[in-house]
């Protein structure tokens, strides 16, 4: 038998196929949380902001995915927040945020621990990006059936492990040290198991903008909100298009699409300028590497026969320091759900002013996927923070530092 097809073509053809294969053989099935927005706002002069955040209807909001779930739904841990649909925000019970400052001695006996890295654990690649009326998120698959969610252990008593399941960005910081309020605030959320499975830890890092370069990691993220972004403005650009007959209207000169500026353009150029971002971005991708990529630290003969810190994983790699402030405290934003543990490292993370500034203009610039309308929930100047609480003393509120306990050390190949 031979072939009348052209030589060349076969061979396009086969790479077709490849590829339509191996992205078959690329695509998850990774079950994500739904992650309902109540109507609120950070605006102090409109009905929706926090002086009437106990009137917010709660019924759905960011954490009632998470009640009650079966064992297999989530891996090695169940985790069954109580009540999560309560709106709590009137009770001053563990306020968050507030000022800071310690009213007892640290008594933990070790710092916040990561396992080891493994083949198996959720990556960046595995995390969905979106952003939100309030604040730029990324969130791991609800289970452990695709990918092994990171995990933290906690001292003080905590017997089990939580896993990261959420991750916000606000802008400015929720919490203030000492009186100084930072430029934006990374929580990572992380939901209990055993024990503990109606908790959530919560470590969390302070941005400090007035660093003299970008944070590599924190780059790749704003690189895939960007990606979002571009992503409703072209399917709101097509839509818009497509209400009005197929043909661009020229004659409205510029429109503002959310994030994008489109200027007398077809929908063949925001195509265009859709496939040159993915190109920028792949770019990007391969300049800015997450710190610890793939594991390959090199290690000198002297080195491998001492012990060293843990290797942490994305995005434990973002943690500035080993020691924090520690309280029972609360969500800080609708539905309030009061039994988070925080851990706010004392110590921000240098970032550039650049970043900053693009993370608040994502932010501001949310618009509705199913709307295709400008919906962020953040003040006139950007920002989306609580204004602060009054502590209570009754709360135990820490400092640990390194007097309290020292670094842990691993064998290399445990590390």
């Amino acid at each position: 038998f031979e072939s009348t097809m052209p030589y060349n073509k076969m061979i396009l053809t086969t790479s077709a196929i490849t590829v339509i294969f191996v992205t078959v053989l690329q695509t998850s099935f990774a079950t994500f949380p739904k992650f309902e927005h109540p109507n609120f706002c950070y605006s102090s002069d409109e009905t929706c902001g926090p002086h009437n955040w106990l009137n917010i209807d709660t019924t759905l909001n960011s954490l009632t995915d998470f009640v009650d779930q079966l064992e297999w739904e989530s891996g090695d841990g169940k985790h069954d927040l109580h009540n999560p649909h309560i709106n709590y925000c009137a009770y001053k019970g563990k306020p968050s945020p507030f000022n800071l400052y310690a009213n007892q001695w640290c008594t933990d006996g070790h710092e916040i621990l990561t396992r080891k890295i493994q083949r198996s654990d959720c990556k960046m690649e595995d995390m969905k990006f979106m952003i939100t009326p309030h604040s730029l998120r990324v969130t791991n698959p609800i289970d452990d059936k695709d990918c092994r969610r990171q995990t933290v252990d906690l001292p003080n008593g905590f017997g089990s492990r939580f896993h990261l399941q959420f991750i916000d960005i606000h802008l400015r910081s929720e919490h203030v040290i000492e009186g100084e309020r930072f430029d934006a605030e990374i929580m990572m959320f992380h939901l209990g198991t055993m024990g503990h499975m109606s908790r959530i830890a919560v470590p969390s890092v302070l941005l400090d903008g007035k660093g003299t370069q970008g944070n590599k990691d924190l780059q790749l993220m704003i690189d895939k909100w960007q990606a979002e972004a571009d992503r409703i403005d072209l399917k709101c650009a097509k839509r818009r298009m497509m209400e009005k007959g197929g043909v661009w209207d020229e004659q409205g000169g510029s429109e503002n699409i959310g994030h994008t500026v489109v200027d007398k353009l077809t929908l063949e150029n925001l195509l265009q300028k859709s496939r040159n971002n993915t190109i920028k971005q792949n770019i990007t991708n391969e300049v800015y590497r997450p710190s610890n990529w793939h594991n390959k630290t090199k290690y000198s003969k002297r080195e491998l026969e001492e012990e060293i810190p843990r290797i942490k994983m994305f995005p434990y790699t973002m943690w500035p320091t080993t020691w924090y402030y520690r309280y029972e405290g609360s969500l800080p934003y609708p539905p309030c759900f009061p039994k988070l543990d925080w851990r706010v490292f004392d110590a921000p993370l240098k970032v550039s002013r650049r970043q900053i500034k693009w993370m608040s203009r994502l932010v501001a610039n949310y618009v509705d996927e199913e709307t295709c309308t400008k919906s962020s929930a953040v003040t006139k100047h950007g920002e989306a923070f609580r204004p602060l609480l009054e502590q209570d003393q009754k709360v135990e509120t820490v400092h640990c530092k390194p007097r309290d306990f020292k670094q842990m050390l691993f064998p290399i190949d445990e590390a």
